[in-house]
């Protein structure tokens, strides 16, 4: 029999609680007697209210997301060229309901040089700005401990399914020298280095991340954008061809990403494959001999 010291939890770390979660149903019941998870999680942060253990639970996963795995990278339409890819036979289609940018919950964790300028959750809703669509994160009510922007902003997402708490490590972000924008109305705009969802030998599905800033270069929001990179067979490095997706695939990318019903992730996937492919025959790869 293992014993379960409450007061020790305090010292231990969201993986191994995981792990002593997954040995048998009597620990799982155990820790839950124990709070193991909110005594976990105000060892890390002190909240200034109590949580319950689903709370505490789902806080300190977010932050292990944003502190120590990074997102990896899924590889799409792999060890095949793109002919072989435009006619193999694709899953039989089965349906499934697309999930609302507003059913997630989106933690962002903001630094600067290595120390906390701030963490916390924010909400979203998609817009068309430019003809394109974007997910916009409101953070003009954020009090952000920064003098504005520099090269050693850094910034990872984390978005959180409200109804069952599903998390996808939508990426680490970070700019460079040449990121802020001003366009004519004087709004600054700081674009982040895109973070690779999806890859294939021919081009890469990438989230975009941009913060809009006002005149005092404070952050009026968050815009994330899912774009399309595909470097031509016949052009420049620095002459890729790209397009955004739009709202319904945007939507049908984070669904799957944070989960679906098992029964249909083969049509979901091969879905976006077929965007992807789509993509890499309009730029002329299908023309390519591979």
């Amino acid at each position: 029999m293992i014993w379960l010291r409450p007061e020790l939890f305090k010292f231990t770390d969201p993986e191994s609680v995981c792990q002593l979660s997954g040995t048998s149903k009597t620990l799982q019941i155990d820790l839950q007697g124990t709070k193991a998870w909110a005594r976990l999680a105000e060892a890390q942060y002190p909240p200034p209210t109590p949580r319950d253990d689903n709370e505490a639970r789902s806080h300190v996963q977010r932050r292990w997301l944003a502190t120590v795995a990074p997102p990896y990278l899924r590889l799409v339409l792999e060890d095949v060229t793109l002919q072989q890819a435009l006619s193999r036979e694709k899953p039989a289609e089965v349906a499934f309901n697309l999930d609302e940018f507003s059913d997630f919950t989106y933690f962002l964790r903001l630094e600067d040089s290595g120390r906390l300028i701030w963490e916390g959750d924010l909400r979203g809703e998609f817009h068309v700005r430019y003809g394109h669509g974007v997910l916009h994160l409101p953070m003009s009510h954020v009090e952000l401990d920064w003098t504005g922007p520099s090269e050693g902003v850094e910034m990872t997402l984390v978005a959180v399914r409200d109804h069952d708490q599903a998390m996808v490590p939508l990426g680490f972000f970070y700019i460079n020298d040449d990121s802020v924008e001003y366009d004519y109305h004087d709004i600054g705009e700081l674009d982040f280095i895109g973070w690779k969802l999806f890859t294939s030998a021919r081009s890469r599905l990438e989230l975009l991340a941009s913060f809009v800033l006002t005149q005092d270069a404070s952050v009026h929001r968050l815009e994330l954008a899912l774009q399309h990179t595909i470097p031509g067979p016949r052009l420049e490095e620095d002459d890729d061809d790209w397009y955004l997706f739009d709202e319904s695939r945007f939507r049908h990318v984070l669904s799957y990403l944070a989960g679906i019903h098992p029964a249909a992730r083969a049509s979901a996937f091969a879905t976006i494959e077929s965007w992807i492919a789509e993509g890499e025959q309009g730029v002329g790869w299908d023309l390519v001999q591979e």
